[in-house]
């Protein structure tokens, strides 16, 4: 009956009675259950709309209501509330301040940007009045907001944060470091002395996700922990182990991996004991779709797991990864770009060929969420097939060069190069229907790579020549251009292997280097032969012919680099093919360079040889 006549007398309360009312519901269900259906509130939102007669204190509590809630506002109420917030900004103090800026953090509701600017200048008049509660939830609402503070505004912060350190919390010190992590706001090294030490005296009080935030905050800061951090997280993690859900799993893993720190193996006992009980104890032949989505937050964490695993180079047991597999069954197909794209490279990584039957299903789910990949993600999933010596099948390689071609204003000079480096490992020839989507991959590679290539290392440079050479694709005239200027002023950096798969690039391709150019690379390969391999020698001694330069010569420099290529020939390789191409010097390429790719240019020709100019 309540229920009904509320419903009922919504259209007949005043702006400050809806907002009692949905304080007063909010406090209900701290010790309850749901009291109302989403239709009431639907409702709610449309009476209270315009804010024009509500109170400061009244806003509050409405925001407040909202974060306990977890009710998600739409954009028209979202700028009723700023302009609200505007008429009243004079009367609101720091606990209104902190309570409004932690329930929007809470429901991610994103503000309209004037919000955050009088919200922040509200802070600065009040910020005198916050107590230490207060400071921890504004910067955790902020950080779920993905709002960051000015330097003056941070300033301010800090300081008073370190002035009411004693008074902190066990969550209020789990609430900062987890929001400084996701802010990537890097406190200063004094800040962390006094977190650290009150954190110590604190951490028997945290729960498993105080003490994982906590870690995870400092993974995201790349601040590796005290080892007498470490010892109390394994302490209390040990303890609180029976009430580990699926995010904490994560979360602990992932500061792990992203540290570089190997777990002691009784943590690695435990978290498989809570992956069992959690993740694997359920029945999922017979789930509901309904059950299925309702979980998926929950299961598609095993992609994460598996990225974990591969940065720390430690390998599952089969016994893992047959319960892995049971899962992925069901939810590779929740999993988002991120996650498949983790997985993925988590194989390749750690040199495990996925099962056929999981592989599929990541082929379904790219096909479905290919347009939501990052140019990065995309990247990542060409070097991951590398790594597992997987040919994109054609699907996959059609809609990997639809979703790049967008994207490609994103990419850097690093995933450029990584993106044509792993497609030249894979030599990757497209069948007539992918042709017309490979050849817009190019143009829009090329387009991008015009504008980063003065940002571009030697070594990156080499990777997209070897590339092009090695996909039996001739570069346009503007982009050889932009190759070959770049190189002049970076070949000092190359060393020997790299001088040699630069000029089997060249060669392959039928390009004559311009003289600044070849000059370069002679002074480069004078410096470095001496340390060349007989099988650099070997493709120097094939290759300098092609383009112009004295094989001789260049062995001559090498010392006895003439006898060390002979050398590396016999018993390699038959006279037909010392006459031909050598197989080419796998380019050692950083781990830090792997990104992404694409957007337009005409003219990819492979007729006659074409003069490689440094001038544009």
């Amino acid at each position: 009956l309540w229920k009904t006549k509320m419903s009922v007398l919504l259209g007949a309360m005043s702006e400050t009675q809806l907002a009692d009312t949905l304080y007063n519901i909010a406090y209900l269900e701290i010790f309850g259950k749901r009291v109302l259906s989403t239709q009431f509130y639907e409702q709610w939102f449309v009476h209270v709309a315009p804010l024009a007669e509500i109170s400061a204190p009244a806003l509050s509590r409405v925001a407040w209501a909202i974060g306990m809630l977890g009710l998600r506002p739409d954009e028209t109420f979202k700028h009723a509330y700023a302009t609200a917030f505007n008429r009243e900004f004079a009367s609101f103090r720091s606990y209104h301040l902190a309570d409004i800026i932690w329930a929007f953090g809470r429901v991610d509701a994103s503000m309209p940007s004037e919000f955050f600017e009088l919200w922040f200048s509200a802070f600065e008049r009040e910020r005198e009045h916050f107590n230490a509660g207060d400071l921890a939830v504004t910067i955790w609402g902020l950080a779920r907001l993905n709002c960051c503070p000015d330097q003056t505004v941070l300033g301010f912060w800090r300081e008073l944060t370190l002035q009411h350190a004693e008074r902190l919390s066990a969550n209020d010190l789990a609430n900062i470091m987890f929001a400084l992590g996701r802010l990537e706001l890097h406190p200063g090294d004094d800040f962390l002395l006094v977190w650290f030490a009150r954190w110590k005296s604190l951490y028997a009080d945290m729960d498993a996700q105080a003490l994982v935030d906590s870690l995870w905050g400092l993974a995201k800061l790349n601040v590796r922990p005290p080892s007498e951090m470490l010892m109390l997280f394994y302490e209390g993690w040990r303890r609180e182990r029976l009430f580990i859900r699926p995010r904490e799993l994560e979360l602990s893993l992932y500061a792990f991996a992203r540290l570089y720190v190997t777990p002691r193996n009784d943590f690695f006992e435990h978290w498989y004991e809570t992956f069992k009980r959690r993740l694997v104890a359920r029945s999922f032949e017979q789930m509901e779709e309904y059950q299925m989505e309702y979980f998926a937050s929950d299961f598609v964490t095993i992609a994460s797991f598996l990225w974990a695993f591969a940065r720390l180079d430690v390998r599952p047991t089969d016994a893992f990864m047959q319960k892995w597999y049971d899962i992925a069954q069901v939810f590779t197909r929740f999993m988002n770009p991120q996650q498949l794209t983790n997985a993925l490279w988590a194989f390749g990584r750690l040199s495990i060929r996925p099962r056929d039957a999981f592989f599929q299903q990541w082929l379904a789910a790219f096909d479905q969420k290919s347009a939501q990949f990052e140019v990065v993600e995309l990247v990542r999933v060409a070097t991951a097939l590398v790594e597992l010596k997987i040919y994109p099948p054609e699907p996959l390689l059609q809609q990997w060069c639809r979703s790049f071609a967008p994207r490609v204003i994103d990419a850097s000079g690093g995933e450029l190069a990584d993106a044509l480096y792993a497609f030249g490992r894979l030599r990757v020839r497209p069948s007539v229907g992918v042709h017309a989507d490979w050849n817009r991959f190019l143009s829009a590679w090329s387009f991008q790579f015009r504008a980063r290539a003065s940002s571009m290392s030697a070594a990156q440079l080499v990777n997209v020549l070897w590339g092009f050479a090695r996909l039996e694709v001739r570069p346009g005239a503007d982009t050889l251009n932009a190759w070959a200027r770049r190189m002049i002023a970076v070949a000092a950096e190359l060393d020997a292997r790299l001088a040699a798969n630069a000029l089997w690039a060249l060669a392959k391709l039928k390009v004559r280097p311009s003289a600044r150019l070849s000059g370069a690379w002679v002074d480069a390969w004078n410096r470095e032969a001496s340390f060349a391999d007989g099988h650099a020698l070997k493709v120097v001694r094939w290759a300098a012919p092609l383009v112009g330069l004295d094989a001789s010569e260049l062995l001559a420099v090498a010392g006895d680099g003439e006898s060390r290529a002979i050398e590396n020939d016999n018993g390699h390789s038959s006279a037909s093919e010392r006459q031909s191409s050598p197989e080419e010097v796998i380019a050692e390429r950083s781990a830090a360079n792997s990104r992404a790719v694409g957007l337009r240019e005409r003219g990819y020709q492979s007729g006659k040889p074409e003069e490689f100019s440094s001038k544009a």
